[in-house]
């Protein structure tokens, strides 16, 4: 079990808004834009590095309203990995990953931008930190997908931590890893779906 998860009960608790939950919003939110990490000459691995399983997580900061849908850069693949990518949001814990907000899968596809859409969307309100957490299930040895990024710090409200240990414990560094969050307004009270819906990328 990832330490930090915990049960979509407990986030609510945390949250301004009322989002949690949610399959969409009304008709009558609005766009406000998207948070951008832009980051390039670095890879790092998501999968097997050397026999250990290795997880990445990158932190930023949100416009404030309904998280709908996001982005990641992914570089070639290392070897033939398998299954789809494994994706967590996570609030922030004293610059850690920390209560799991809302997770799913996607399709991989390497040298390419990849749109994760379809989740549930959920709200913060201004300068709130979350993590975009991206894992895979075990692999053959040195068989990954790799996030694009930088090595140096190019984004001032963020950080990249990485586990080798399923989130036992994490280590961070001055890398940043290219992605996109997208925000909506928040107009009205989104309605309720079943969980377990099924994320989709393209």
């Amino acid at each position: 079990m990832r330490k930090y998860l915990s049960s979509l009960a407990v986030a609510t608790v945390l949250v301004a808004a009322l989002c949690i939950g949610s399959a969409r919003l009304s008709d009558r939110a609005r766009a406000l834009g998207s948070i951008v990490i832009y980051g390039s000459g670095a890879n790092v691995a998501i999968g097997d590095f050397s026999s250990a399983e290795i997880m990445q997580a990158q932190s930023t900061i949100p416009l404030p309203g309904c998280v709908t849908s996001y982005s990641v850069v992914l570089g070639p693949n290392v070897g033939s990995p398998q299954y789809n990518i494994q994706w967590d949001f996570a609030y922030d814990d004293a610059g850690l990953p920390g209560i799991g907000i809302v997770s799913g899968s996607f399709h991989a596809e390497p040298n390419a931008v990849n749109y994760v859409t379809g989740f549930a969307p959920f709200c913060v309100d201004g300068w709130t930190k979350i993590w975009l957490i991206l894992y895979a299930d075990p692999q053959s040895t040195n068989y990954r997908y790799q996030w694009s990024g930088s090595s140096t710090n190019v984004y001032s409200n963020g950080s990249r931590c990485y586990s080798t240990n399923f989130a036992e414990t994490w280590n961070c560094d001055a890398y940043d890893l290219a992605m996109s969050i997208t925000s909506v307004e928040a107009t009205s009270t989104p309605s309720a779906t079943p969980t377990g819906a099924t994320p989709t990328a393209t």
